[in-house]
């Protein structure tokens, strides 16, 4: 159980950082669009 949840946890983690850098990209994509 504390294994399960140790790995839940990790793959959360890196879902977030995963989204983190996709906004973060995303969000670059828009002002490079914005500033053309």
């Amino acid at each position: 159980m504390c294994r399960y949840l140790s790995n839940f946890i990790e793959n959360i983690a890196i879902f977030i950082v995963v989204l983190d850098v996709m906004g973060s990209s995303i969000v670059f994509s828009l002002n490079i669009l914005w500033h053309c």
